[in-house]
C-alpha cells in the first residue's frame, strides 16, 4: 500500500453523487483506493475515516444515532460525526475528518493526504514548558493511566507529565494476552518509545508507588526516590486474586496479568495438560487458546455454568458448549482444594470432591482486587473493605489534587441513575482516564457512558452492553453461532449480550446514552429492526 507521506499533501476528489449521502444514515465510499464514511446531518455532509481506530472495524456496520454519534459494532468505540473526535473508548486515535463540498450534484472530498492514508487524525504536537513546575504525576501504566497521559498532551497540557509503572514495558493493550498468548511487547505496544519522547512523557518502568504524602503533595517509590506533583492521578488497575490454598507457589502454578505470564503459559502449555481456575473471561479465553497445542484442557468453577453471574444460565451454556464442542473438558460446582508438587514443581491439583486432576500447567483467573494497598491510608481517601476507592463524575477523589480512575474507583454512572459502579472494562478505564485528566486541566467534563465489553473465544465475538446489576429476567434467542440476551430489571432492558448479532449492541449503548428507555415489551420487535 502507499507509503505515508511524511508532508502535507492535499488530494481532492469525485466520492459520490449528492442525492447517495442520505440524511441520518452512513455511506461508505472510496477515495484513491482508501475508505470514508460520509454522513448527512442537517443537510451538511461530513466526511470521516472510515475503520475504527482501535481494531480497524469497518463503522459502516456500526451504530450511527443520526445526529452525532457513530459507535463502533465490534468494541464500542463512540466518535463525534462532526469532528471525528473519540468520545468513548477503547481506542486513541481521533478519526480523520476531512473537508468536503457539493458541486453540481456531487460530493467533492478534500484530505490531507496524511490522513486520507491512516484514517486518522493527526496529532498535534504540543509545546512544553521546560522546567515547568507544574507537574502530573500519573500512578500505573494501563488503559486509565496511558489514555489520561495522552489525553494532558493532545488537550494541551504545557506542564510536566511523569507515568510510573511496575511494568518493565510500555504501556501495551492488556486484553490482548489471554487472546494472544505469545504476543510481543511491540507488538501490542498502546505508543512506541519514540511518542513519549516526542510528547515528553516521562515513563517510570519498573517502578513501584509506595506511599503519597498528599500534604507536600509527593510519592515515594520503592527504590528511595520521590516526586513532587501538583496533581495525582492513581490509576494502578487490578492484581490477580489468589486463592489462598497450599501450594499455590509451586512453579507451573501462575496468574495471567502480564505479557511474560502469557508467553510462559503458552510455551509451557504444549503437549501438556493444563487445568484452568475460573469461569469468567480469562479463564475461558485462556482455554480458548490453548486447548489446539495443549494435551488437555479442563476448567474448574464454582458456579453450574460459565459466567453465570455475569451473562446467565443461557449464554453461559451457550459458550460452555462451544468450548467443550471444542475439547475443553469442565469441572463446575468445584473448587481447588490445593495444589500438589514434586521437587517445587506442579503435579496435581486436588479439588474439595478430593477428585484428582493430573496437571501440569495450573492457570488462575478468579478475578482481581484493587492495587491500592499504597493509598488506602493517604486520609480522606476512604476506600472501602475492597480497596477500591470512590470518586465524583469528574474522578476526583475526596483529597484535594489526587485524582483516580479505571478498575481502583468507583463512580457514579449517570446513564443509570447515578449508582455508583465499580467495572473492571478496558475501554472504560480509558474513557475514566481521559475525563480524569480534562478535569486536572480545569474543564469539569463529567463522565457520561455506557458500559461496553467484549470476549472473543474460537474466533467469536460476544459484546456486551449496558448495566445489567440486579436483573430479574432475561430475553433469550440463539441460532447456530449467534446468540441475543436481553437483560431486563422490572419492564425495563437493563443490558443486552450478542453473537453475530451486530450492530445490536452498538445501537442499545446508542439509546442508552442518549436516555432512552427499551421496553420489556418491545424489546423483541426493537431488536428485529436493528440490522
Amino acid at each position: 500500500c502507499s507509503e505515508i507521506p511524511d508532508l502535507p499533501e492535499v488530494v481532492e476528489g469525485v466520492v459520490c453523487t449528492s442525492d447517495q449521502v442520505v440524511e441520518g444514515a452512513m455511506k461508505e465510499v472510496e477515495m484513491d483506493g482508501y475508505k470514508l464514511l460520509l454522513v448527512r446531518e442537517k443537510g451538511e455532509v461530513r466526511a470521516l475515516g472510515a475503520l475504527c481506530t482501535h481494531y480497524g472495524a469497518p463503522l459502516i456496520k456500526g451504530a450511527y444515532d443520526g445526529g452525532g454519534k457513530i459507535r463502533c459494532p465490534w468494541h464500542g468505540a463512540c466518535f463525534d460525526s462532526e469532528t471525528g473526535d473519540i468520545e468513548d473508548f477503547p481506542g486513541l486515535d481521533s478519526l480523520a475528518c476531512h473537508k468536503v463540498e457539493e458541486r453540481n450534484g456531487q460530493v467533492v472530498v478534500m484530505a490531507d493526504k496524511r490522513e486520507l492514508v491512516s484514517g486518522r487524525r493527526l496529532q498535534k504536537v504540543v509545546e512544553v514548558v521546560e522546567e515547568s513546575e507544574e507537574r502530573v504525576v500519573v500512578v500505573g501504566g494501563g488503559a486509565a493511566g496511558h489514555t489520561a497521559a495522552e489525553t494532558l498532551r493532545q488537550e494541551g497540557y504545557t506542564g510536566a507529565i511523569s507515568l510510573v509503572t511496575q511494568e518493565q514495558q510500555l504501556p501495551y493493550d492488556r486484553p490482548k494476552l489471554s487472546k494472544s498468548l505469545g504476543v510481543r511487547p511491540d507488538q501490542i505496544s498502546l505508543r512506541k518509545a519514540g511518542w513519549y519522547e516526542k510528547a515528553k512523557i516521562e515513563v517510570l518502568k519498573g517502578t513501584e508507588v509506595v506511599r503519597v504524602d498528599h500534604e507536600d503533595k509527593l510519592v515515594f517509590f520503592d527504590n528511595g526516590d520521590s516526586l513532587k506533583y501538583s496533581h495525582l492521578l492513581l490509576a494502578t488497575g487490578g492484581e490477580p486474586r489468589k486463592l489462598g490454598v497450599s501450594g499455590e507457589d509451586l512453579v507451573g502454578v501462575t496468574a495471567l496479568r502480564n505479557i511474560a505470564q502469557a508467553n510462559m503459559i503458552q510455551k509451557e502449555a504444549v503437549k501438556k495438560h493444563v487445568v484452568i481456575i475460573g469461569t469468567s473471561f480469562i479463564g475461558m479465553e485462556v482455554a480458548a487458546a490453548l486447548i489446539e497445542t495443549a494435551a488437555s484442557v479442563t476448567v474448574i468453577g464454582r458456579d453450574s455454568v460459565p459466567f453465570l453471574g455475569s451473562l446467565g444460565e443461557e449464554v453461559g451454556r451457550f459458550l460452555m458448549d462451544m468450548h467443550m464442542k471444542k475439547g475443553v473438558q469442565f469441572c463446575l460446582e468445584e473448587e481447588v482444594k490445593e495444589f500438589q508438587g514434586h521437587n517445587g514443581a506442579l503435579e496435581n491439583v486436588i479439588l474439595k470432591s478430593d477428585r484428582t486432576l493430573k496437571a501440569d500447567l495450573a492457570v488462575v483467573g478468579v478475578g482481581v482486587v484493587p492495587a491500592t494497598k499504597a493509598f488506602r491510608d493517604i486520609p480522606g481517601i476512604n476506600a472501602d473493605t475492597r480497596g477500591v476507592i470512590p470518586v465524583d463524575t469528574r474522578m476526583a477523589t475526596s483529597v484535594s489534587s489526587i485524582w483516580a480512575a479505571g478498575d481502583i474507583v468507583s463512580f457514579p454512572l449517570v446513564t443509570y441513575g447515578g449508582e455508583m459502579v465499580s467495572i473492571g472494562h478496558w475501554g472504560l478505564a480509558m474513557y475514566l482516564g481521559r475525563v480524569a485528566a480534562l478535569n486536572i486541566m480545569g474543564r469539569d467534563s463529567a463522565a457520561h457512558t455506557v458500559p461496553f465489553f467484549w470476549t472473543v473465544q474460537f474466533g467469536a465475538s460476544l459484546r456486551y452492553a449496558g448495566l445489567g446489576t440486579g436483573w430479574d429476567s432475561v430475553i433469550f434467542q440463539k441460532e447456530e453461532g449467534k446468540l441475543l440476551a436481553m437483560y431486563c430489571k422490572g419492564e425495563v432492558v437493563c443490558a443486552v449480550a450478542t453473537m453475530g448479532r451486530d450492530p445490536l449492541a452498538a445501537t442499545f449503548a446508542n439509546l442508552v446514552k442518549a436516555g432512552g428507555v427499551l421496553r420489556k415489551t418491545e424489546a423483541l420487535e426493537w431488536s428485529g429492526s436493528i440490522k
